[in-house]
């Protein structure tokens, strides 16, 4: 597979996205291999917007473990708020380097980098974009569940960026996205239109209890993201009664599997209970981003 920037689940195929999966699942048999290194001598620039710690981590510790070097550059480093200083900044790097993970960018500060380089970029988050997460999400999945498609996965609480790459992968699989949140906290309408438009059994459930009813997947995330701080006592007004807690999850599948993107504010998104219970998985996803993003950086820099 021929793969020149990974930006959004929406950009690939089935097979593609299975490829990467099931080369995911052989890189993570691959963990301790001394002899496995294919991506010696190829260097990756890590430029974060925010500070982000598994991010950084499961980008730097998986070129590493594929043989390659990642380098931290700071946005004041790069003058990353110059709108015109960004272009030549990622022309340059892009002579230094074999590939460019952006984390927090809006979309039109990704496709200007797009734009302006000559290596491979990976959308490592935006603001509206979530990818290299739900694919990770995906691979836990399977594992779990020996399938992707033909299963019930219900996403409770805020519409956001996670929600956005979680109907993008619904176009390329058949399984169905349901989204429970309030008025006002829809996903991105035109991430979601688009969706609709190519065939994703996708809906949105206000009744919590409705939408998790058979779920084989309870997936939930904070109600505060970066950038949100100024309205954090009005979202938590809002989102309080789309807790996932005992009441909720007893009506999705007795196997059902939690899910978080991480961090988890106990307490408040999700109980305790069900963070730390038998249907958590929350700390096989964070592991598997590790293996998930030697699966895209193996493919898009080797």
């Amino acid at each position: 597979m021929s793969v020149t920037n990974f930006l959004s689940l929406f950009d690939f195929s089935k097979e593609q996205l299975l490829e990467m999966l099931y080369l995911a699942k052989d890189m993570k048999t691959r963990l301790n291999s001394a002899n496995f290194n294919p991506l010696k001598g190829k260097t990756l620039a890590m430029i974060f917007a925010q500070p982000s710690t598994r991010t950084r981590l499961s980008f730097e510790a998986g070129i590493f473990q594929l043989g390659g070097n990642a380098v931290h550059l700071l946005p004041e480093e790069i003058n990353l708020h110059e709108k015109d200083a960004l272009p030549d900044i990622i022309r340059i790097v892009s002579r230094y380097c074999s590939g460019i993970m952006a984390y927090l960018f809006t979309d039109e500060q990704l496709e200007q980098l797009k734009n302006c380089s000559t290596i491979p970029i990976i959308n490592g988050l935006s603001y509206e974009n979530n990818p290299c997460q739900v694919l990770g999400d995906l691979l836990t999945i399977m594992e779990h569940k020996n399938k992707i498609d033909n299963l019930k996965i219900t996403f409770v609480g805020d519409g956001n960026n996670i929600v956005n790459s979680w109907l993008n992968a619904a176009t390329k699989f058949d399984f169905e996205f349901v989204l429970s949140c309030p008025q006002g906290f829809e996903p991105d309408q035109g991430t979601w239109e688009r969706a609709l438009k190519n065939g994703a059994n996708v809906k949105i459930e206000r009744d919590k209890f409705k939408a998790v009813k058979n779920a084989d997947v309870v997936y939930t995330d904070v109600w505060v993201s970066v950038g949100q701080e100024a309205q954090t006592r009005t979202r938590k007004e809002a989102l309080i009664s789309y807790q996932v807690n005992e009441e909720l999850v007893v009506n999705a599948k007795k196997d059902f599997l939690f899910m978080h993107c991480l961090p988890a504010i106990k307490g408040e998104e999700v109980t305790t209970n069900i963070f730390e219970g038998k249907n958590s998985v929350v700390f096989e996803q964070a592991e598997n981003k590790l293996h998930i993003h030697k699966a895209i950086l193996s493919e898009l820099l080797s």
